[in-house]
């Protein structure tokens, strides 16, 4: 059983790292006429073995108040960072948008350090349009959401930066 879990994990890292080479050094096109696009955090794959230390932040997670607030952190600090790099695009999860962000986390430490995909995906489609992987930064102090905060917030600068330089700014009209 376990070498079929394991076959299985070596096969979908194969297809993961193989598709995010054929989409390498591709712009994103696809953005250049749009303002907004949704931002989705996907904890699934590492849910199981995070380390709370309190009762308290397990029944926060589990509400998903703090998957909320991740979520609501992350465009915020991705906003930012677009913004300040003077790019066209916003995040927002209120806004209507074509497109959606997903970041998916694949490994997630004590102390917050963030391993993740980022697929870029129609709404109405499953379709992956562009994928890539980033890594963000936790903390030293505090609970283990607080720390997966800091690594959230530190993998949003990274990928407004990458947001920015896959995009043309719309043609003015």
């Amino acid at each position: 059983m376990k070498k079929i879990i394991l076959l299985s994990f070596c096969l979908c890292a194969l297809l993961t790292t193989s598709m995010a080479q054929s989409y390498q050094g591709r712009n994103m096109d696809f953005l250049t006429d749009e303002k907004y696009f949704k931002v989705e955090l996907d904890y699934s794959l590492v849910s199981n073995n995070l380390a709370f230390k309190t009762d308290e932040e397990i029944q926060e997670w589990e509400s998903g108040q703090s998957l909320k607030e991740l979520t609501d952190e992350c465009i915020k600090c991705l906003n930012e960072k677009l913004e300040e790099r003077g790019c066209h695009l916003r995040a927002s999860n209120i806004k209507p948008a074509k497109y959606r962000v997903i970041i998916s986390v694949t490994r997630l430490t004590r102390g917050g350090n963030t391993n993740a995909d980022i697929y870029f995906k129609p709404v109405d489609s499953d379709n992956t349009l562009y994928i890539t992987a980033l890594y963000g930064d936790g903390g030293r102090v505090g609970t283990v959401v607080n720390l997966m905060g800091d690594g959230i917030r530190s993998l949003a600068v990274k990928l407004g930066r990458f947001i920015d330089s896959k995009t043309h700014a719309p043609a003015r009209k």
